[in-house]
């Protein structure tokens, strides 16, 4: 099966500029690239123009967390935004290796893991190719998710037999095509001897050429210095990423984090979903003796209230919970409301108290962006698997959220990239931080997948990108014009 994409602009997904060309596709994989006008092909597209380039990979996507069902994941929805491979397991939590103690941690992000019959990430791989939904998924490992397989959870010791345990665990998926670990450091698991065991695990990711993902907190560290320290002490590629939650302090920790060459950062694109845990102080998560109703304690609840951040209600909207469906869509100040609340901090631990954690909240995206997201190590993430998800009280509601297309013509746009590095930073560089081999560009050999894309001029130099058309695995997978063509062309992306 053979498809011609002709007459199309193509940037290659290096950095290099655009260059008229036509793209041949035999199967699955890039055949010929060149002029083939007179080529016959099973299938012609003529892209009229328009701009072709890699398909576009999130990084970092919040599919999984929602687990309520794994087809359930609004796929059409990512295709809409030009993104063809989205990557899970984020956060310190995964969908594999799996055992009960490891999927309860999906009620943090509102979901519930139904429906899954795996056990080690081989398994869940070979699940995924063969429900062919429409885009493809790699992932990392999550270490909380290793941590209560094997220890139970959070604060059991890990050490001797069970760290051996852990690290035979984490072989074995890295081998099956696992890109990574990912670590969540508000976990409150931040003690010197968690510390240590991430530098034990860091060796293995190394030797395997795998990265590890770190998710830090403004508490994660309570020296800077001790932060870089402990950076140096790792071997493996790093991406950390929730830089921005470093509260107006980000920019002399980045000058010191851009001159270690293994580090990475990355940064979201639009609205971000947490789980309403992460707006706890970390004296609370850390402590297990402390748990949800223990906000019901006068005294734990007026401590709690003290040191929490401060919460724009206005900019904060719950996006999933698993007891009270009906409250999604609302803003915090609009649930303040509804409960007579006069603090949104106080509507916001009594959503936390009401619903036992298991609720995720969406932080609206940011408007203004800094300049050192020109930098060559700072990869983006979309979280894209959000945008659209409507509830019955609020239809509609995401449509207003930013997506790839909008955030790198924002870019573009302000000079801070030119239009071939923002291309570059959603399709070579997380294919190669994930060590994915024949993903994130256009080249003979690598996978058929595509982004097809115009660029509408508006007032004022600020132009739009418009997404035309999606390709997967060789096949038109959505197009403006038809809407969704084929929804099961997505395939497990395996990092090598």
């Amino acid at each position: 099966m053979t498809t011609l994409i002709k007459n199309v602009q193509l940037f290659r997904g290096d950095g290099s500029g655009a260059e008229r060309k036509d793209v041949l596709v035999s199967g699955q994989k890039i055949s010929a690239i060149g002029s083939f006008s007179d080529r016959i092909a099973a299938d012609i597209y003529d892209g009229q123009g328009a701009y072709l380039s890699p398909g576009w990979i999130d990084f970092h996507n919040e599919a999984d967390h929602q687990a309520l069902s794994i087809k359930n994941m609004h796929h059409s929805e990512i295709l809409k935004q030009g993104v063809t491979t989205v990557v899970g397991g984020h956060d310190g939590v995964s969908l594999a290796p799996a055992s009960i103690n490891s999927l309860r941690y999906f009620r943090n992000w509102g979901g519930e893991a139904h429906g899954i019959n795996w056990k080690s990430f081989s398994q869940f791989l070979s699940f995924w190719d063969k429900s062919h939904l429409a885009v493809n998924f790699g992932s990392l490992v999550g270490y909380s998710s290793l941590r209560a397989m094997i220890c139970g959870g959070h604060y059991a010791p890990c050490s001797g037999q069970k760290m051996n345990t852990l690290l035979v665990l984490l072989k074995d998926s890295l081998i099956s095509g696992a890109a990574g670990l990912s670590v969540d450091l508000h976990l409150g698991h931040n003690s010197g001897q968690f510390l240590r065991e991430i530098e034990k695990v860091a060796k293995v990711l190394n030797e395997k050429n795998k990265i590890l993902v770190l998710d830090i907190s403004p508490n994660s560290f309570a020296i800077r210095k001790d932060l870089l320290l402990w950076l140096k002490n790792i071997p493996c590629r790093i991406v950390v990423n929730n830089i921005m939650a470093m509260g107006g302090k980000e920019d002399a920790l980045l000058k010191e984090l851009f001159r270690l060459d293994n580090v990475y950062l990355e940064y979201p694109m639009g609205a971000q979903d947490l789980p309403i845990f992460r707006f706890m102080p970390e004296w609370f998560l850390q402590n297990p003796e402390l748990n949800w109703k223990s906000l019901q304690d006068p005294w734990i609840k007026n401590r709690v209230l003290k040191d929490m951040p401060a919460v724009s209600g206005k900019d904060t909207r719950i996006v999933r919970t698993r007891h009270s469906p009906a409250l999604v869509g609302l803003t915090i100040s609009e649930y303040a409301k509804h409960c007579d609340f006069k603090d949104t901090k106080e509507a916001l631990l009594y959503l936390a108290s009401s619903t036992y954690g298991q609720t995720a909240i969406s932080k609206a995206p940011r408007r203004s962006y800094p300049h050192w997201l020109g930098s060559p190590k700072v990869v983006f993430s979309g979280q894209s698997a959000r945008v659209a998800i409507e509830s019955r009280e609020h239809p509609g509601l995401w449509h207003g959220d930013r997506q790839p297309a909008e955030f790198m013509a924002t870019l573009i746009n302000s000079k801070v990239l030119s239009m071939s590095e923002a291309i570059s930073k959603m399709t070579y560089l997380p294919a190669k931080l994930l060590n994915m081999a024949g993903q994130g560009m256009v080249q003979e050999g690598f996978s058929a997948n595509f982004t097809l894309f115009e660029v509408q001029p508006g007032p004022r130099r600020k132009d739009k990108i418009l997404i035309k058309a999606v390709f997967v695995n060789g096949k038109l997978a959505w197009e403006k014009d038809s809407g969704v063509v084929n929804s099961k062309l997505g395939i497990a992306v395996k990092s090598n």
